[in-house]
């Protein structure tokens, strides 16, 4: 017989009750053969990591099952309950479901959200790149480039206040720092006006200690604002 609903609306309360995206997985529910048998299963998969856990019920007692899941570690291994038995019940399957999803799938989840600083210290231009201005350039802003850098800059400092559920201090801090940068336009030359803003970002994340998705909300609030400005008249 199918796993019974019961069993199934388990874990789905498990994600509502914890507010997670049900829309961020993909659920499918098919017979399978697993040991040269027809075997009742109910997999859960998270569509960015590709991440999945595998409910298998056993043939003759429906309360009864294995599971198999992928693992946090070096190369995702599909990993199971031991030993190899069909003796699991259900309580025991939700419980290592809970367990699966905050040890391996979160870690894999804030691994692919967060930014890639380093990358961004080693490469910046690959990131920072506001249409046709020369970061590289040791030559100071032009007036229209420091009017379209600006506009960025208030523009972010009006999303942040607007997306991120921040204390009245964190925006404050955050707010100094921008208008740093909007300061430094008119007497900094353009690579190190770049520096500062990549520095600035950094140290607005480290400072605040803000979490892996404040801190990707952040990061991306600044390069799609810079990305996508006006286009500069040269």
């Amino acid at each position: 017989m199918p796993i019974l609903k019961t069993y199934k609306n388990g874990i789905l309360k498990y994600l509502l009750d914890n507010n997670i995206n049900t829309l961020a997985f993909v659920f499918k529910e098919d017979p399978e053969i697993i040991d040269d048998q027809t075997r009742e299963t109910f997999r859960i998969t998270h569509n960015k990591t590709q991440f999945s856990f595998t409910i298998i019920q056993a043939l003759k007692r429906y309360t009864h099952f294995k599971i198999f899941y992928n693992e946090f570690k070096p190369g995702n291994p599909v990993s199971g309950l031991e030993p190899d038995t069909w003796e699991y019940e259900y309580s025991q399957v939700l419980n290592a479901f809970k367990n699966w999803f905050n040890r391996d799938l979160n870690p894999m989840i804030e691994e692919l959200d967060s930014p890639d600083i380093l990358q961004a210290i080693i490469n910046p231009r690959n990131l920072i790149n506001v249409n046709e201005i020369d970061f590289n350039s040791n030559s100071l802003f032009e007036q229209e480039e420091i009017r379209v850098l600006r506009m960025g800059l208030d523009e972010i400092k009006n999303l942040i206040s607007d997306r991120m559920k921040l204390t009245n201090s964190e925006l404050s801090i955050i707010n100094d720092r921008i208008d740093y940068l909007s300061e430094g336009i008119e007497r900094l030359s353009k690579t190190d006006w770049k520096n500062i803003l990549i520095s600035t970002i950094i140290s607005i994340i480290t400072t605040l200690t803000l979490d892996s998705e404040k801190g990707t909300l952040l990061w991306n609030l600044f390069l799609n604002i810079l990305n996508n400005l006006p286009q500069i008249n040269q």
